[in-house]
């Protein structure tokens, strides 16, 4: 059975975790998120998980099933922090998947497919203007050129963030994880306020939200048919929330 006072405790020790300012701040690979990062790796331990890390600091915890070749259930999600960042976002995926494996030994409880819980790297993108990077890492989506060309404020790569770390960025492009993967489940706090706007205490989602960026050009047509560049991209905002209602 979950045990929600082990579970808050970890989300008190992790709230420790952060740099100075307002809520969280643990950007990646700075010196609070590292310490979060060991962190869970020391819970992965003590609830008899086998950890591994690869050459970007992901890390990826295993509970053996009893058909180890099958594909493996990877669960989890990060724990670096946009800045001044909340307590739960990203965490809640990776310590409630530790918590789900503990009460699984508490109960006894057998498998047959081989669980990885999994930390990524890197998710936010706060720090380098990139998001989800430990994943694409993950996914050999990244390559030696991304690495120089990422920088953040303080003009350091993602490169030497991963080198100051004794990581393996010349190995990027070799890092892809091999395992066959049967599902990949995430628990993550909502990206927004459509639940507390309407007063929703519970609610599951199960549809994914991928992060993009988008760059417009919103030049006015000129003349006596003038079609005003605002009007145009309301509308596109329009479509865009029709064909992708909220849940």
């Amino acid at each position: 059975m979950i045990q929600r006072e082990r579970l808050a405790k970890d989300f008190s020790n992790m709230k420790s975790f952060t740099a100075a300012g307002e809520g969280i701040n643990r950007l990646a690979f700075t010196e609070a998120d590292w310490d979060g990062r060991q962190y869970i790796m020391d819970c992965m331990v003590e609830a008899g998980l086998t950890v591994e890390t690869d050459g970007f600091g992901n890390v990826i915890g295993y509970k053996a099933g009893k058909q180890p070749d099958l594909p493996v259930v990877m669960v989890g999600s990060h724990t670096d922090s946009v800045p001044d960042g909340g307590n739960y976002d990203g965490v809640v995926g990776v310590l409630s998947a530790i918590e789900a494996v503990r009460s699984m030994v508490d109960d006894g409880f057998e498998h047959d497919h081989t669980i990885a819980v999994v930390s990524f790297m890197c998710e936010e993108s706060s720090r380098f203007g990139a998001a989800t990077l430990g994943s694409k890492a993950m996914r050999s989506e990244l390559t030696a050129k991304d690495l120089h060309r990422l920088v953040d404020k303080e003009g350091i790569s993602l490169y030497e963030a991963l080198q100051n770390r004794n990581l393996d960025p010349d190995a990027i492009e070799q890092m892809e994880y091999k395992k066959p993967v049967k599902a990949f489940i995430e628990m993550h706090i909502e990206q927004g306020k459509v639940l507390e706007h309407e007063k929703k205490k519970n609610r599951h989602r199960y549809r994914y939200c991928s992060a993009g960026t988008f760059l417009c050009d919103r030049s006015g047509i000129c003349g006596p048919q003038r079609r005003h560049a605002d009007e145009f991209t309301s509308r596109c905002v329009v479509r865009c929330g029709e064909n992708h209602p909220r849940h």
